[in-house]
């Protein structure tokens, strides 16, 4: 959750960028979800290590962005991820994965509390 933290910081009073960033998911999405309309697994008849490199790095994504309306756009996507990330051997590694409800928002009071800034000291002055 630090990485989400971090990007959200970075870019939390900038619209544009945030906005940039949500037309290059929405891509990334739908050309995955049509790679997916006749596949269950990224790469042949079972779970490869390509479904669970991909997973993993979505699991931040579906459990803090993604909202039920995002995920329903994505329905082949989706239900790779349910099948990849609910596999026995996986939960047994992560635990359970729940989805999002309302995606996570920034909060610059508490981020400024968690991460306070430090002051810097004066650079000493050179004697001449």
């Amino acid at each position: 959750k630090q990485w989400y933290q971090r990007r959200v910081a970075i870019t939390a009073g900038n619209k544009g960028a945030i906005n940039k960033a949500r037309e290059n998911l929405n891509g990334f999405m739908a050309s995955l979800n049509k790679y997916l309309e006749s596949r269950t697994y990224l790469v042949g008849e079972s779970v490869t290590l390509a479904d669970l490199t991909l997973a993993l790095y979505f699991r931040d994504l579906y459990n803090l962005i993604l909202e039920e309306k995002d995920r329903n756009e994505h329905g082949n996507v989706t239900r790779w991820f349910n099948t990849i990330i609910n596999q026995d051997e996986v939960t047994r590694v992560i635990g359970n994965t729940s989805l999002c409800t309302k995606a996570a928002q920034f909060d610059a009071k508490l981020f400024a509390q968690n991460n306070p800034q430090q002051k810097k000291d004066p650079a000493p002055k050179k004697e001449a």
